[in-house]
């Protein structure tokens, strides 16, 4: 079914020319919000989480509903790790409940795919001296290829992400080399690292 959760608004036209804050839009929103929550409307529409599986760099497919991943309840935070150590990197996703009661819940969705490829992830450690792994570059050779990836904690809102790497190897079977960069200068190379396996590393293990 169709419906038109807030004809009055749409009467009117809004136009914000800078970032202050509006004390008469915040209350007429509000106003609004509070009338259709209490007749047990979703402000947003009961819009669904999305999950888009990458083509191999082509395009992306949206395979949220397939992945029982499309839930409609209002979500704040989302973080993906591989949390059981498996290689299959995991999905944590929160929610923010208005309405018919306040609450939040987190939601653990566990990667259970069975054909997945081979893999090879890095945990990147906290060290005293300002020694942090944020900012780290990880760079990674296997044969004529070469993927690299950077830790970036924030890059979710309200939720951080371990500092931490994962690369899919698909096939690959052997990975050549790894340099791990951290902002500071400091720098550390691994030479033919197992895959398959999660390596922890410090930077003070540099040669």
């Amino acid at each position: 079914m169709v419906r038109d959760y807030e004809p009055e608004f749409w009467l009117h036209d809004i136009y914000v020319g800078n970032s202050r804050e509006s004390l008469v839009a915040s209350a007429y929103f509000s106003r609004k919000i509070e009338q259709t929550r209490g007749r047990g409307y979703s402000y947003g529409g009961y819009e669904k989480n999305r999950l888009y599986w990458n083509q191999h760099a082509s395009s992306f497919l949206e395979i949220g509903h397939l992945m029982g991943v499309a839930i409609e309840q209002p979500c704040r935070n989302v973080v993906a790790d591989d949390l059981d150590g498996d290689g299959k990197v995991d999905f944590l996703v929160t929610t923010f409940e208005a309405w018919p009661e306040m609450k939040q819940t987190l939601r653990v969705f566990k990667n259970n795919l069975q054909e997945s490829g081979n893999w090879i992830g890095f945990r990147l450690r906290e060290e005293s001296e300002g020694i942090s792994p944020i900012g780290a570059r990880v760079t990674l050779h296997t044969g004529d290829r070469m993927m690299t990836s950077q830790i970036v904690t924030g890059d979710s809102y309200r939720s951080q992400h371990a500092p931490s790497v994962h690369f899919g190897l698909g096939a690959t079977t052997r990975v050549d080399s790894v340099e791990i960069r951290w902002v500071g200068g400091r720098s550390l190379v691994l030479r033919g690292p197992a895959i398959n396996q999660w390596h922890a590393v410090r930077a003070r293990e540099q040669p």
